[in-house]
């Protein structure tokens, strides 16, 4: 990754978010703090994306641009990202709905509100998102245009050049006795295996207490490189250009091993229909409709949990 640029994928994922957010059904899964949050991005880092964005509804041509976009490079990829958003958010609304989590820890966010939106929801968790420094200093500029939430603050971080352990425990709001929940979405594609598994490692070493951590990741086929099951060339090279290629993929069956040695509780790992029924199975008629769109395929949600000797003791 670039370290002056923030993030393009982010970018990206911001303007479709805002293109979307026009249209029927994704509409329906994205919430206004999202939208708002992406198109406050764009016109900080990209003022021509944001006026595209903005103008999607009443210019024809920039939704066809960007389903010509998904059919050269991952079909189906805006739905699986509406989707992935939104099954990630009511699942940590659920959680953190039981009153069993004091913190929320948020990896590499990019330019999504989810941090922003449950410090909003539950005022008495305290939420920490870090990401590159590049991309949360954007994003910390967009966060001083919105009210004020005390419960929720934004940290500059390098993933690929320090532990993050350091950094935490020189945060005077973060506490490692504290049941916590992390999420990491759209992040471990991008990091090799040994720093991947290090961040798991980071949940049973510096929570003492019941820790959840839900994560996504590239499920790895036989015979196929890092990658979504159906994306053409064009997104490696795109992505090497950006100098944000994906690096790790892992087969479903050597992830489950892996975690359970590393004393992990696997709750789920949800594939693209998981993901549409915990995103739209609220919403009358929805979870039909968007069953007969095409989804991109090959990246999942694991939602594990840790919990130490002495806290079941």
């Amino acid at each position: 990754m670039n370290d002056k640029l923030e993030s393009q994928t982010a970018l990206s994922i911001a303007f479709c978010l805002s293109v979307l957010s026009k249209n029927r059904p994704y509409a329906q899964m994205l919430s206004s703090d999202q939208v708002i949050f992406a198109e406050k991005a764009l016109a900080l880092c990209s003022p021509f994306k944001y006026r595209l964005s903005t103008r999607a509804k009443r210019i024809w041509f920039i939704n066809r641009a960007v389903e010509s976009l998904q059919r050269f490079s991952i079909p189906g990829l805006a739905l699986h990202w509406v989707v992935r958003k939104a099954a990630i958010r009511e699942k940590l609304k659920g959680l953190l709905a039981s009153g069993e989590y004091q913190q929320f820890l948020l990896l590499a966010g990019g330019f999504d509100s989810i941090a922003y939106e449950i410090a909003k929801m539950f005022p008495e968790v305290e939420c920490i998102e870090v990401d590159h420094p590049a991309t949360q200093n954007k994003k910390i500029a967009c966060l001083r245009q919105l009210p004020i939430v005390t419960n929720h603050q934004s940290l500059p971080f390098d993933f690929n050049k320090g532990p993050l352990t350091d950094l935490l425990i020189k945060n005077d709001k973060f506490c490692g006795s504290k049941n916590t929940l992390m999420l990491a979405e759209g992040l471990f594609m991008y990091l090799e295996e040994p720093v991947v598994y290090q961040y798991l490692e980071l949940l049973k070493g510096f929570c003492s207490h019941h820790s959840t951590f839900l994560f996504t990741y590239l499920e790895k086929v036989d015979g196929q490189g890092v990658r979504f099951q159906n994306q053409t060339g064009l997104v490696n090279f795109w992505l090497s250009l950006q100098a944000e290629p994906f690096i790790w993929a892992k087969a479903q069956s050597q992830l489950r091993l892996d975690l359970k040695d590393k004393g992990f509780e696997i709750e789920a790992i949800l594939g693209s229909g998981g993901l549409m029924h915990l995103a739209a199975s609220d919403t009358v008629g929805l979870l039909n409709k968007i069953n007969q769109m095409e989804i991109a395929e090959g990246e999942r949600l694991a939602v594990i949990h840790y919990r130490p000797q002495s806290a079941l003791d």
